[in-house]
């Protein structure tokens, strides 16, 4: 039971590129690939594959049909037993094989970075680590290539606010400085946007499938639920550093995401170390 509601209350924010928040990883293997020309079926493979395109084209076909092109600068992921036709010219790129059981995506996803050259020199990095293979580089092939996920989330969320309005980029970047001031309302954020209090919440529901106030929220109780089992401050102090100046508030917000009191919550989180 506890463990089913404090899913729901950490659910994810934003769309994610990977739809999994957190990620425990295996790499099988890193190439740096380069052909002329390419015209080849896959075969049924049980990792997943990230590559970077340092030059070149490439045009990925499913069984159902659907194409996706790449092209220089380009990331691609294919998502393990997904099985496709590719179609490539005078193409060289870094592939890093890896498996993952937290990731559900079955199709194959295309991200053009903004930044690429600092994607390339990850991936670069990744690859001469993982050809050296001196001692500890599965730690840092490892600790790159979250790196690499790392940025590619931050690219991916950027393109879906952008795509639809550049001011709720800024907003959303003042959420995250200040969820835990009591005084942020959505109010403040639709006006800083030069927006009307409804549009600003339609706009930010049709790219966050959430409200500004839940997306809000959902900050605060992660922050809320890591104060609470560090055990480091009371439940009042917990309140007022999360945001909440009131600690009858905090409580009932508490029970409603969680289904317990902030107390029997914390207990339950220590029994569970």
């Amino acid at each position: 039971m506890i463990n089913e509601r404090r899913s729901r209350c950490l659910s994810r924010q934003t769309k994610m590129f990977f739809n999994c928040e957190d990620m425990s990883i295996n790499i099988l293997g890193v190439f740096k690939l380069n052909w002329y020309k390419r015209d080849k079926c896959s075969r049924s493979r049980p990792f997943h594959a990230l590559s970077f395109r340092i030059r070149g084209n490439s045009t990925m076909i499913s069984l159902d049909g659907s194409q996706i092109q790449f092209k220089t600068n380009d990331i691609a992921f294919v998502p393990a037993m997904h099985l496709y036709r590719q179609k490539a010219l005078q193409e060289e790129l870094y592939v890093i094989h890896f498996t993952c059981d937290q990731i559900t995506e079955t199709e194959i996803k295309k991200l053009s970075p903004k930044r690429p050259e600092s994607f390339e020199r990850l991936f670069a990095d990744i690859y001469e680590a993982w050809s050296k293979k001196q001692q500890g580089y599965i730690y840092e092939c490892k600790s790159k290539l979250y790196k690499i996920i790392f940025k590619m989330e931050c690219d991916w969320n950027d393109q879906k606010i952008l795509s639809t309005n550049d001011k709720i980029s800024e907003a959303v970047e003042y959420i995250h400085d200040h969820f835990t001031d009591h005084s942020l309302t959505v109010e403040y954020l639709a006006q800083s946007c030069g927006m009307s209090d409804t549009y600003f919440r339609k706009i930010f529901l049709s790219i966050f499938d959430t409200t500004p106030l839940k997306y809000i929220n959902q900050l605060r109780m992660k922050h809320a639920d890591e104060l609470l089992r560090s055990d480091y401050y009371t439940i009042e102090e917990i309140s007022e550093i999360c945001g909440f100046n009131n600690i009858n508030y905090f409580s009932r917000f508490i029970k409603k995401q969680t289904g317990y009191s902030p107390s029997v919550y914390r207990q339950h989180m220590k029994d569970r170390i």
